[in-house]
């Protein structure tokens, strides 16, 4: 698969992540101050922030988190030498994730499709506000992880489709790939099968046999989930993702169906590509197309476009099974991450497939950095200007309630970890914040969080404490149900001698103040 001229140094795959770490690590470093951890994200840290190895186990074992601990276990070893940077570090490093997979993707599809049409397919995709990649990718989670195992196991199969290499270390390398893929996301396993197939079919498109080594190696991969059984029937039993609604259709249209800007800055990338093409080349001479072009054809071509409508079934297939009720419903935003590289592939190979006289283009090199460093600058030009602080965290410390000398030491009490994670983390009303466990079931469940966190029985906490306030969400009521009263209010409604009045409320969030009575 060689092209037909030499490769500009600065289109090499290391210049194009190191561009894009800049850019996705830039939105990093201006959304920090405006938008802080939510709950899954606190899991994320306080899971890893244990003092010993012990620690770290025990909160694995507890099943809150509802994926392998692999990459857990990675930043408990990272958090060390971190510090007190280690929670800024947790999304830096999901951008530098993210950026290694738009390398390692670009790699791929530069010598598949030539350097421009890569870079302007990575570039458009990772740089626009794609509601997938840049609302969950750079978090302070697995899930750029995720993505990067995804696009790992894609260069690997793509190697075997391309060079169809008869020595055992290229299986080997692809059997490790699927094993970190399905070590990052149970759903992973899917993505692997998905990939599977497309090297099935793109062999039977060619007449070649059916690559068997490369599935046997592929399931081999799958394996690594063996001695995690255990703790999959734990994460089940716990059911960490009930919380999530049935997905509906809309949802999965807009998870599948890219955001409108993207497709604004597409289009307005063609306009300026044809302009530009009229303007040096009104007769589109194919004679000037070749120049940052492979030969065709190219025989990853058929696997490339065989993975994207692949990818594309998975989060269809994720709802089929969510909306039937056949299995758990999942986020299709977070564990349907990796069909980015879908839309990355069909871009990169229409533009190659448009006739347009790469020549003009490449002739112009400042006029097709700019376009390039448009596409990537987007990203923190949106979270610097459609990303304003999130008000509600923490309310209510801004309000009136919280000036008044009379409550100043009234102790905060939340039931619910979606209220109350995000907020001690944020160092809300800080020692007064207190999270009340319903059940002594629940101690297993919380025990990691005791060494970092203010968290206390019910029963201990309401023999203690004669006036209190209690700090709720909408987020304590499962979707679906039109009341938001948490079980301590029942159990205060039950109980004789308290009286519930509610000093305050603001969008999804009230304050209320519980007395006894005399």
């Amino acid at each position: 698969m060689e092209t037909t001229c030499k490769q500009s140094r600065w289109s090499q795959p290391w210049m194009f992540g190191l561009a894009l770490f800049l850019v996705l690590g830039t939105r990093v470093v201006i959304l920090w101050p405006k938008a802080p951890f939510w709950y899954d994200e606190c899991l994320t840290y306080y899971n890893c922030t244990g003092a010993g190895w012990s620690d770290f186990v025990n909160s694995v074992n507890t099943g809150i988190n509802a994926t392998p601990p692999v990459y857990f276990a990675l930043l408990w070893l990272l958090h060390f030498p971190a510090g007190e940077w280690f929670a800024l570090l947790l999304r830096l490093l999901s951008a530098l994730e993210l950026s290694v997979a738009g390398a390692l993707l670009y790699s791929v599809l530069r010598k598949s499709c030539g350097s421009w049409p890569a870079g302007f397919g990575v570039a458009g995709v990772f740089g626009s506000s794609f509601g997938l990649l840049l609302s969950s990718g750079l978090d302070a989670r697995f899930y750029g992880f995720f993505m990067l195992a995804s696009v790992l196991t894609t260069w690997s199969t793509w190697r075997l489709v391309a060079d169809a290499p008869r020595a055992t270390l290229p299986y080997a390398v692809h059997a490790g790939c699927h094993a970190l893929l399905a070590a990052s996301c149970y759903t992973g396993v899917v993505f692997g099968i998905a990939g599977a197939l497309a090297l099935l079919g793109s062999d039977r498109l060619a007449g070649r046999r059916w690559n068997r080594a490369a599935v046997v190696s592929s399931a081999l991969g799958w394996c690594v989930l063996l001695p995690f059984l255990p703790l999959l029937k734990r994460q089940i039993a716990d059911n960490p993702t009930e919380w999530i609604e049935r997905p509906r259709w809309s949802q999965l249209v807009r998870v599948i169906d890219p955001q409108s800007d993207f497709v604004i800055l597409l289009a307005g990338l063609f306009v300026l590509i044809a302009l530009l093409v009229f303007r040096r080349n009104p007769g589109f001479s194919s004679a000037s197309r070749t120049s940052d072009l492979p030969d065709e054809p190219t025989t990853g071509h058929p696997f490339l476009a065989i993975l994207s409508v692949s990818f594309f079934a998975v989060p269809l297939a994720f709802w089929f099974s969510s909306h039937f009720q056949i299995g758990p419903n999942l986020s299709l935003q977070r564990y349907a991450l990796p069909m980015i590289s879908a839309w990355v592939i069909m871009l990169s190979l229409m533009l190659q497939r448009m006739a347009l006289p790469y020549s003009a283009i490449r002739a112009n090199a400042v006029f097709s950095g700019l376009c390039l460093a448009g596409l990537l600058l987007h990203a923190p030009f949106d979270a610097h200007f459609r990303h304003p602080p999130r008000p509600e965290m923490p309310w209510p410390l801004g309000t009136p309630v919280f000036r008044n000398p009379a409550l100043a030491d009234c102790p905060i009490a939340a039931v619910e970890p979606l209220t109350y994670l995000p907020r001690a983390f944020s160092g809300f009303a800080k020692n007064r914040l207190i999270f009340l466990r319903a059940e002594e079931e629940q101690v297993a469940r919380w025990r990691q969080f005791s060494t970092f966190l203010n968290v206390s029985s019910a029963d201990s906490f309401l023999g203690t404490h004669r006036r209190f306030l209690i700090l709720k969400d909408r987020l304590e009521v499962k979707f679906g149900n039109g009341e938001w009263s948490s079980w301590l209010e029942t159990r205060l409604q039950t109980e004789s001698g308290w009286t519930i009045t509610t000093l305050t409320s603001s969008g999804n969030s009230a304050l209320l103040l519980v007395e006894r009575l005399p």
